[in-house]
């Protein structure tokens, strides 16, 4: 399965993070002119696949982006999602450990 990330500057690095391990492009939305250019890019792009990192499950990564994203508390994200917090919290960490980032906080993707 492939994905198209088309993001801003800012949340590039989230996005980078999140589907790591997964066969992806990701396009810069603040350097896109129109639709032909994204087909262009689509065709003759460079897509990313890293087969040895461990990709994010569908949890984790919708865990990272409200945290991120949406700034959402643990305990908020928690009850949207009908788990506890401490799964929540769980998810978090092992979506930055897989990144290779032990011990940095969550919010540092954005603007790091």
């Amino acid at each position: 399965e492939s994905w198209l990330i088309i993001s801003d500057g800012l949340l590039g690095r989230l996005m980078r993070c999140m589907f790591q391990g997964r066969h992806f492009l990701q396009l810069d939305a603040e350097l896109l002119r129109d639709g032909e250019q994204i087909s262009d890019a689509i065709r003759n792009g460079v897509w990313t696949y890293n087969s040895v990192a461990r990709p994010l499950t569908m949890s984790e990564m919708v865990v990272m982006f409200g945290y991120v994203y949406r700034q959402s508390r643990p305990c908020r994200l928690a009850s949207e999602m009908g788990i506890n917090t401490k799964t929540v919290n769980t998810f978090l960490y092992t979506g930055m450990a897989k990144n290779g980032l032990y011990g940095v906080s969550v919010r540092r993707l954005v603007g790091a």
